[in-house]
């Protein structure tokens, strides 16, 4: 074998892996939160489990779950888990805009403070 040969080998092994890094690059960054797709990487990789999953692809599936969770998620204080339970307490937007303080506090993971933040903030 000669030096050209064993150099040519080396780049194919090399762009080989240099492609399969950036195709893992590239689905990890197109792999959104809030999708169904993301949701079952948590899944894969042990965050959450069969329950959870069901229940979070349930409210995927619906897009104005989708909406409340995104909306919810800007309010300042509120995270991932506590949009996804107002996200499955309420069926639209606008319910979640009209609810009043103790009928947001009902939700778990939204105190009082949270559900004064929501009301102010939607």
């Amino acid at each position: 074998m000669t030096v050209a040969e064993s150099l040519a080998g080396f780049a194919i092994v090399a762009l080989a892996l240099v492609a399969m890094g950036y195709e893992r690059f590239v689905e990890w960054r197109t792999v959104e939160e809030g999708t169904v797709e993301y949701v079952q990487r948590q899944y894969e990789r042990g965050e959450i489990d069969l329950a959870e999953l069901e229940r979070r692809l349930d409210v995927v599936a619906d897009r104005e779950a989708q909406r409340i969770r995104e909306s919810v998620e800007r309010v300042s204080g509120i995270g991932e888990a506590t949009s996804w339970s107002v996200a499955e307490e309420f069926s639209s937007l606008r319910e979640v805009r009209d609810a009043s303080v103790e009928e947001l506090q009902s939700v778990s993971g939204v105190g009082e403070k949270r559900a004064l933040a929501i009301r102010e903030r939607l």
